[in-house]
């Protein structure tokens, strides 16, 4: 008796030992979130409570919104900071807080859980960019009920995130961890590797593509889309501003990766719907673009699934100035891709739908449309997104500028009276203050490389301006040559392979072993 007493006794004073740490530690931190967002939290230097006059900017998304390979150089939030100190009366601009929490592969599901569990830092203004990757990244497309023994393991690995304790000790992990990554990386920071490629795109069955319309399309889009919604309620429930960007893609130069054709196609039709195509694209490489479009409309009639043609058709329209025609068959090609990168244009439409509700303390900023009235013909190219998907700096100046303007036409921080539109800088004259130098210019033509992967012919583009920049790097040199190999630039391949032998013959050598038919290439004379 006397034994199960002391045990609870025990019990008791373990739990309020337990109740007086928790209710210190929530003095001074809020409860936990994800280890990325607490990571976040850190590095931006987010304290619990506001300076005197701090008006919080945080930014949340995928890809787009982190930076990608502009990363930490050019991000969209310190192009919102460089425009309000230009912008703003003297001293306003200094009490602006901005904090990313952007993310690689983000779906809408974590945006609104990192939306979520930063509220407790009182943002003034919330922007989203929530776009590409429920659509685009297979993984998230997979809606399975999960079984309960997965489903209660969530629950109690979620468990943990409500105690300010627990975060106290989870975030000096957190903290020990990016001392440790720093030095890391300080460490293996060689430039000179030899390039081997990966994999690039997973091994893509049909169980990964995605048909349009269909249920499996139907269950990504509603989640999608109440996600967005639920996004929006938080933010009403905390009276937050909140401000989304629509989807922006880059059409031109990147071709469907899965164009498919309709299953019910007879074999007569798909045999003449073949040669058709194959004398579209004799006509299109003869630059004979209003024949070639003439044949593509037929193969359209036949097979109006298969996303290849529509591509051509946005090209052949594009050549003959009929710019407006031009986007619509690229976007409708890009909807018909069985394995996009590129969202369809359904966020769109949802996002215009909810600009139309005119929702108090919602603004949508119509990006595409923006991105498009700022390119030449109205078709986006590099100038404005470096792949298919990721601005360029000048992109993310764009982006930011239209936050801007937003914050001023809504009276967030200053009487509009107050602020200085006459010193307003071009994107080129403020790009000196984001202090881009070569090395980081460097690192950003070989993240654009990486990402577009096996599109050869864009990546050799990003790899000879990577190569210019630092004319001694084994790794972009070998990486080019190669790029120069897959796209059929031979003779360019083989003369920056035999360079490359001459600087690293050890490495050039053992690669060759791999790739006999450069080896003999390269004996040839």
């Amino acid at each position: 008796m006397q034994k199960s007493k002391n045990i609870y006794f025990s019990g008791i004073i373990i739990i309020l030992f337990f109740a007086l740490l928790e209710g210190t530690a929530r003095l001074f931190v809020f409860p936990g979130s994800s280890d990325y967002i607490e990571r976040r939290i850190i590095e931006h230097g987010l304290k619990q409570k506001k300076a005197g006059g701090e008006f919080r900017i945080l930014l949340y998304g995928e890809s787009t919104m982190h930076g990608s390979h502009l990363f930490p150089h050019s991000t969209i939030d310190k192009w919102i900071k460089l425009y309000l100190a230009d912008l703003l009366p003297e001293g306003v601009s200094s009490r602006v807080t901005t904090a990313n929490f952007g993310r690689m592969g983000a779906n809408s599901r974590f945006i609104r859980k990192a939306f979520l569990e930063t509220v407790p830092y009182k943002p003034d203004l919330a922007v989203f960019y929530m776009a590409h990757n429920d659509f685009c990244i297979a993984e998230n497309r997979r809606y399975i009920p999960r079984p309960f023994m997965k489903r209660f393991y969530d629950v109690t690995a979620e468990f943990p995130k409500h105690s300010s304790f627990l975060n106290f000790l989870n975030r000096l992990v957190i903290r020990s961890k990016i001392m440790m990554g720093r030095k890391k990386d300080t460490r293996l920071k060689d430039v000179n590797n030899w390039y081997t490629e990966g994999s690039g795109l997973p091994d893509i069955t049909e169980a990964d593509y995605i048909y349009r319309p269909s249920p499996q399309f139907d269950r990504v889009k509603i989640v999608f889309e109440n996600n967005v919604k639920k996004t929006i309620d938080i933010a009403r429930r905390h009276s937050i501003p909140v401000i989304f960007f629509e989807r922006i893609a880059r059409w031109k130069g990147y071709e469907p990766i899965r164009p498919i054709h309709d299953p019910a196609i007879t074999k007569d039709a798909l045999a003449l719907h073949d040669n058709l195509f194959s004398r579209a694209e004799e006509e299109f490489t003869k630059k004979r673009y209003a024949e070639a479009l003439a044949l593509y409309d037929r193969c359209a009639r036949i097979d109006p699934m298969y996303a290849l043609t529509y591509h051509r058709m946005a090209e052949c329209r594009e050549r003959l100035g009929e710019f407006s025609k031009a986007n619509k068959f690229y976007s409708e090609a890009n909807d018909l891709d069985r394995f996009p990168l590129r969202a369809p244009s359904d966020v769109n439409r949802f996002y215009e739908s909810l600009r139309l509700q005119n929702l108090d303390k919602v603004h949508i900023i119509r990006t595409q449309e923006l991105f498009e009235e700022s390119s030449p013909d109205g078709i986006v190219g590099d100038e404005l997104i470096g792949d298919q998907i990721h601005p360029t700096v000048d992109g993310q100046a764009l982006m930011a500028l239209e936050v801007v303007k937003l914050i001023y036409d809504n009276d967030m921080l200053a009487p509009k009276a107050r602020w200085r539109w006459d010193r307003l800088r071009t994107a080129g004259e403020m790009k000196k203050s984001l202090n881009i130098d070569k090395d980081a210019e460097f690192e950003i033509e070989l993240g654009l490389a990486g990402y577009v992967g096996h599109h050869y012919v864009k990546a050799r583009e990003y790899l000879e301006r990577a190569l210019a920049i630092k004319p001694g790097s084994i790794f972009a040199k070998s990486w080019l040559a190669w790029a120069y190999w897959k796209s059929g630039e031979k003779r360019k391949a083989i003369d920056l392979y035999r360079q490359l032998y001459r600087e690293a013959p050890a490495v050039t050598s053992e690669h060759l072993k791999n790739y006999p038919d450069i080896a003999a290439e390269m004996n040839r004379k």
